[in-house]
């Protein structure tokens, strides 16, 4: 943490929900999780991050093509009736994010 707090201590901002659940129902299907991070964006948006631990660096393919990211921008936008605008996944063992 103090190094993710060494980066982005001078573009912080204060998250709308951290480890935020959701339940949503999509054509029948429930899904159920929880939503690492969510920022508002100053645009109006939302942002939403996803922390992992891997070993590899993501791409901006594997954004596109990540269903975990893609439930989570359902429900985000459900919860709050906002589009999201950012999907992030936050590489913690070299503090790098990848969005699009």
């Amino acid at each position: 943490l103090t190094k993710f707090w060494e980066v982005h201590q001078t573009d912080f901002r204060v998250p709308i929900a951290v480890e935020r659940l959701f339940h949503i129902d999509i054509e029948g299907v429930k899904l159920t999780g929880y939503i690492d991070r969510i920022d508002k964006l100053d645009s109006g948006g939302l942002s939403i991050v996803d922390y992992k631990t891997n070993k590899e660096l993501f791409t901006s393919e594997d954004i596109e093509n990540d269903l975990q990211l893609t439930f989570y921008q359902l429900a985000a936008e459900h919860m709050w009736q906002l589009p999201v605008a950012r999907l992030t996944l936050y590489h913690l063992r070299s503090n790098t994010p990848c969005s699009c």
